[in-house]
């Protein structure tokens, strides 16, 4: 049995127990692979796609239109609100500007809070209301092992069997190989080869410089805004290095040498 027939089996045999079951969407190639090999149970299937307010605005776009017909649902949560609580993402932490220091200035928090605040956990618990007993997800082992944002696992009560991944074998570009035999279409991104379903367009953790120059072609707006909150963050963490970090570093390179000549 080929890797794809074996697959299918897996969603076939695992809604074939299933009386409410639910797929979550990215938007992402994975996620549309999944769609696809869905497709044949459309009108037994509930799908749900959990982002923020400011998710890229084609990303809305495309997903709603893939999505006609289908019996779908969007969570929308308040990144601006959690922004203000919490502060701006950064994979560089000032401890004196994290929220529960109680320092004016600009509050910043750790990567990874947001997504799983913003979107993992209004997913899991929409998941539960609705009373699904199986959810059918497209991260594959490479995403599972990203234990921070591990959805499965916000998914207890649930039992395993219940919490499907059946693309938890593939490889990216296995899965790139099954989108463009099957001409799936992908979001517009991927044709420039930015193989990600971007999120959040004002992410100051996720943006590297092929993503930004992405923005500057594409939404140049965008691309504005996330420049100047780049420059607050990283220029905030950079300010708070000068001041109360490289002092001590100084000092001790300092202290350093005049042993070494002693």
């Amino acid at each position: 049995m080929s890797k794809i027939d074996q697959t299918r089996r897996i969603v076939a045999d695992a809604l074939s127990r299933a009386h409410r079951p639910v797929l979550t969407l990215s938007g992402g190639k994975d996620s549309l692979m999944l769609l696809d090999l869905c497709s044949p149970y459309r009108d037994r299937l509930h799908v749900v796609w959990a982002r923020t307010t400011e998710a890229f605005p084609h990303m809305i776009e495309f997903v709603r239109r893939n999505l006609a017909g289908w019996d779908f649902v969007e969570l929308v949560s308040d990144q601006s609100k959690f922004f203000a609580k919490k502060g701006l993402p950064s994979a560089l932490i000032p401890v004196r500007h994290r929220p529960h220091e109680k320092n004016s200035g600009v509050l910043i928090q750790s990567s990874g809070y947001c997504c799983k605040d913003l979107q993992y956990r209004p997913l899991a618990r929409y998941v539960k209301d609705y009373g699904a007993d199986l959810v059918l997800h497209g991260q594959t082992a490479e995403d599972l092992r990203n234990v921070k944002l591990s959805f499965p696992k916000m998914l207890r009560p649930l039992r395993p069997e219940q919490i499907v991944a059946p693309l938890d074998d593939w490889t990216a570009d296995e899965v790139m190989g099954y989108c463009v035999e099957q001409a799936i279409e992908l979001p517009m991104q991927y044709g420039d080869g930015l193989a990600d379903s971007l999120e959040c367009w004002n992410c100051t953790v996720r943006t590297d410089l092929k993503r930004f120059q992405w923005m500057q072609a594409h939404c140049p707006d965008l691309a504005m805004k996330l420049g100047a909150m780049m420059e607050t963050v990283y220029g905030t963490a950079l300010a708070d290095y000068e001041k109360h970090v490289k002092p001590v570093i100084d000092a001790a390179e300092k202290m350093g040498a005049l042993k070494r000549r002693d």
